[in-house]
């Protein structure tokens, strides 16, 4: 849309939304979700209003227009809106008058209460409409005869009747009302309407653009995730690196780029884009590498002065050791680029002398020295198989672990990190505005790389290889936070600001570890890598840790491909005497072995781990898990109930002061031994994932355990019919040796009190649990057969708060 900033050179003009309406909202501010009973849209049947969206009634496309868009902006701006300043010639929907319509509100001060009321209820209805939906369908069976337009939207799945633009048009209002208000004067009002559920993969319009124009399915994920509706739409109108071959049908997914994963055996180094190939390779000699890495205990770092094109002046790389007092670059790149050589500590002469221009232009200095990776690294082909036995093969094996052992001391040591990404090589160039130069650096291919964080976090100035020089990024940021520019300040710069504190900011965290592990697991959650070992030890340099002690883990089974890399990552968790507490709701892969389930095996993007799993470490919560060789040790109260029935998705527990709560479950782990558990009622056929948590613990005893407490009081919050609280739901047995509950997580769940409303359903649940206590067996309810329900089996059982108790998550 018109008020979000434009690329240099975007790949189309603007989008095109059509002006439905040609009469604006009805100025009511107090009641925006009422809007549709006074247009006429009133109460009547789910086939009626199905029959309306399937026919795409032009008079209820106007309207959506005109309660969604305009009557969201009068009801936060307290104006009314002239319809026509919105408009492009007559026919399309501007919001070129956006930010103008936005400031003269400035001074105006409608009320709070409504404008959150109008918030809420647009973007409820927006999520629902194109498909976002947590609950699962309503049958009509259950619905009253007659429901509201919201209701139905809510309830009863169907196609979105507005078209890709419109909806494109709403999210992008919603989001930069999302920031503005905020600025405006309520805070409270802020509310996080970017949230990747606005651009699901492959069901949101924006999306389907990204894909459309060449964009991996991975860089999206990510780009989806890392910024705003705004942001995303500013990278629809860039063209994207490797289109082509995208486009093509690359073997991509969500977690992995086909084009990006690199094999040694089909490895090819690349020539400079200018020379012919015949250049040849200039080598640096092993056995000098060797002795500056191992008998002089240093970095080595190459000459930039060096004249690579006379052969016979230059026969190998000299290499000079490194000491405090100079200075240095050290080069960042992503290997997929071609860069890289995994067969010996050579390129191509053109490469070596294409460096050392970009440093010297860098630096100001020909006489600059640069540190590269694959020069000053001995390459794994150098090494031998791991029984070798010749003197060479043990040298060259000592000196790669002192090379990796010293990463940390040479990214931090380095005067600058210059790095180079081919997209923004071949594209980016000074007259791009800062926004466009940073929005494409976080969408890059090295942005994406788990080795190219640990370069960007540790550098002391960091700089990007444009086309036409060196680009300094934290000089950039300064000019960004100092931008006062409304198109920028209220859709594009807060999430890019995120993104660059991400990065930068790992240097100004605080020194405890928990703390730098929460950082580092949002940080890396949609970066990648291609040895899936390197992991720990990129963490454990990050972390300062001992590097050399991951490199001495042995993989216990070396015939299993993960074996190595899950070794490694437990030798990393070890190091931890504390773990963030968060770590409990985590829903990535995890290591396999008793005691060590609730460790990580990766807190990278993979196929296992689901999208958003790292925003359990979000929470400001600064308590600690305790980590122990038999789990990870946490005191905090809980709710226990047995169950001796198959669990599903819903379940009620009445607690010994006669509440009753209604949970709602997500089973993330053991999906091995869960089944299906199907519902044939009144014609209606359905299926339920349910588990028998015996078959997972050996126990029929479960807990619900609080993962909000106070962390000074270790208390949960007031019970409250408003309040949804939130935590795990663990299959539990209690160990009198040791004193602990001894859990295993089955997955999330949340609770929440049944209220005066639901008073008669509440009168159902308790018989229910009645006979469950009579019976001494747990009572298991078909809920088809129960009106308030919507599906699956239905667990009605009485339970035991506990205050405090120290569960052992297993």
């Amino acid at each position: 849309m018109d008020h979000i900033p434009a690329p240099l050179h975007p790949l189309y003009d603007t989008l095109k939304a059509p002006m439905l309406t040609r009469t604006g909202y009805d100025h009511n501010l107090n009641d925006f979700i009422g809007y549709p009973e006074r247009e006429g849209w009133h109460p009547r049947p789910a086939d009626d209003w199905r029959q309306i969206f399937k026919s795409r009634d032009p008079d209820f496309l106007a309207f959506l227009q005109r309660w969604l868009y305009f009557g969201l902006l009068e009801c936060t701006s307290g104006r009314q809106v002239n319809i026509s300043s919105f408009t492009e010639h007559g026919q399309y929907l501007s919001s070129q008058k956006l930010l103008e319509h936005a400031h003269e509100c400035w001074d105006l001060k409608p009320d709070a209460e409504h404008i959150r009321a109008a918030m809420r209820h647009s973007t409820h209805i927006h999520l629902h409409l194109f498909g976002h939906r947590k609950l699962p369908e309503t049958p009509d069976t259950h619905l009253p005869t007659k429901i509201r337009l919201q209701t139905f939207i809510e309830k009863v799945p169907t196609v979105d009747p507005r078209d890709p633009a419109n909806v494109i048009a709403t999210s992008l209002l919603l989001d930069f009302l999302s920031n503005f208000l905020p600025h405006r004067w309520d805070r409270h009002l802020q509310r996080s309407v970017n949230d990747p559920k606005l651009l699901e993969p492959r069901t949101g319009p924006l999306w389907r653009d990204l894909e459309k124009n060449g964009w991996c399915p991975s860089e999206i994920a990510a780009m989806v995730d890392r910024f705003s509706v705004s942001g995303v739409f500013f990278m629809t109108k860039i063209r994207p690196p490797n289109a082509e071959e995208h486009q093509q049908g690359a073997s991509c997914a969500y977690y992995r780029c086909g084009l990006r994963q690199l094999n040694d055996a089909t490895y090819q180094t690349k020539h400079d884009s200018g020379c012919l190939g015949s250049c040849g390779f200039v080598h640096a000699e092993p056995e000098k590498l060797a002795s500056i890495l191992v008998d002089k205990d240093t970095i080595p770092l190459i000459d930039a002065s060096t004249e690579w094109s006379n052969q016979q002046k230059t026969r190998e790389i000299h290499l000079d050791p490194w000491y405090v007092a100079k200075s240095f670059v050290a080069i960042s790149h992503v290997w997929a680029d071609g860069l890289g050589n995994p067969n010996a500590n050579a390129l191509p002469r053109c490469q070596m002398a294409r460096l050392s221009r970009m440093v010297q232009k860098l630096t100001g200095n020909k006489k600059t020295l640069f540190w590269l990776d694959t020069i000053c690294v001995p390459p794994d082909s150098a090494l031998g198989n791991e029984n070798e036995a010749s003197s060479a093969a043990q040298r060259q094996r000592v000196a790669q672990n002192q090379a990796l052992t010293k990463m940390r001391q040479t990214y931090e040591a380095s005067d600058y990190i210059l790095v180079l990404d081919s997209w923004m090589f071949l594209e980016a160039e000074s007259k791009m505005t800062d926004v466009e130069k940073l929005m494409r650096i976080f969408c890059s291919g090295w942005n994406s790389r788990l080795w190219t964080y640990q370069e960007g976090a540790l550098a002391k100035r960091l700089f990007f290889e444009l086309k036409d020089g060196p680009y300094d990024v934290d000089q950039a940021i300064l000019r960004i936070r100092e931008f006062k520019d409304r198109s920028i300040m209220y859709t594009i710069q807060g999430p890019l600001l995120i993104q660059y504190d991400s990065l930068r900011g790992f240097r100004d965290q605080k020194p405890r570890n928990v703390e730098k592990i929460k950082f580092l697991a949002i940080a890396l959650s949609f970066r990648k890598t291609s040895v899936a070992a390197d992991e720990a030890l990129c963490l454990s340099t990050l972390m300062g840790f001992n590097v050399q002690e991951i490199l001495d883990v042995k993989a216990p089974d070396p015939t299993v491909a993960e074996a190595l890399a899950n070794a490694r990552m437990k030798k990393f968790w070890t190091m931890f005497d504390q773990i963030p507490l968060a770590m409990i709701r985590f829903d990535g892969p995890t290591l396999p072995e008793n005691g060590w389930t609730w460790a990580p095996a990766s807190l990278l993007l993979s196929e296992n781990r689901p999208l958003d799993s790292y925003r359990c470490f979000l929470t400001s919560s600064t308590k600690p898990a305790n980590r122990t060789n038999l789990g990870l040790t946490v005191e905090l109260p809980g709710l226990t109930f047995r169950s001796s029935v198959l669990l599903g998705l819903e379940f009620y527990v009445e607690d010994e002061d006669h509440t009753i709560y209604h949970f709602y479950f997500e089973l993330t782990r053991y999906k091995d031994v869960a089944r299906p558990y199907i519902h044939n009622h009144h014609g209606l056929h359905r299926e339920e994932i349910c588990i028998q948590p015996q078959e997972v613990a050996s126990s029929n005893t479960l807990a619900f355990i609080f993962d909000q407490v106070n962390d000074e009081q270790n208390q949960v919050p007031a019970h409250s019919s408003h309040i949804t609280e939130t935590g795990i739901l663990v299959a539990t047995y209690y160990d009198s040796k040791s004193g602990t509950w001894n859990a295993k997580k089955l997955g999330h769940a949340t609770r929440k009190v049944m209220t005066p409303p639901t008073h008669n359903d509440a009168e159902v649940i308790r018989s229910y649990i009645q006979k469950s206590s009579q019976n001494q067996q747990d009572y298991q309810a078909d809920r088809l057969q129960y009106p308030a329900a919507r599906n699956g089996t239905l667990l009605c059982t009485r339970g035991k708060s506990v205050e405090k108790e120290t569960w052992c998550l297993k």
